[in-house]
């Protein structure tokens, strides 16, 4: 179970990385299209990924700690192998609504999950590493 949690405390990487990078696009994509102050275009585009990117959160979160306990907890087989199908499977809604929708922010945050799961492996490896110490 400790395992387990440590696993999911690394997810903060992938939240952040994603939260960043929708932002800052978001912040572009609004300060070209708009002639509102900047300070109103900061806010505006900070509510809408909290609150308007709430389905893509909740959706998000379960998703990667479903499969962090499914694929990644139970396996000895490569992390970077299993850290990759989970972006896959994680991803594979996004895909989709970024084809139909043409949005380019689902692009830009599937992007951002994969170098996130990347930088992922390396922390998770860092606190196996930590705990296989500890328990010596």
């Amino acid at each position: 179970m400790k395992n387990f949690l440590t696993l999911l405390y690394t997810n903060w990487i992938n939240l952040v990385g994603i939260f960043l990078t929708t932002y800052i696009y978001g912040v572009i994509v609004l300060a070209v299209k708009s002639d509102n102050p900047f300070y109103q275009i900061l806010m505006a585009i900070l509510f809408a990924v909290i609150f308007y990117g709430v389905f893509f959160w909740v959706i998000f979160l379960i998703g990667i700690s479903i499969l962090d306990f499914l694929i990644i907890q139970n396996t000895k087989r490569k992390l970077r192998h299993m850290l990759i199908l989970e972006w896959l499977i994680i991803s594979s809604p996004f895909v989709y609504w970024f084809s139909i929708n043409s949005e380019w922010i689902f692009l830009i945050a599937i992007i951002t999950f994969l170098f996130t799961q990347i930088l992922r492996e390396r922390k998770i490896k860092q606190l196996k590493l930590k705990a296989s110490y500890n328990s010596l």
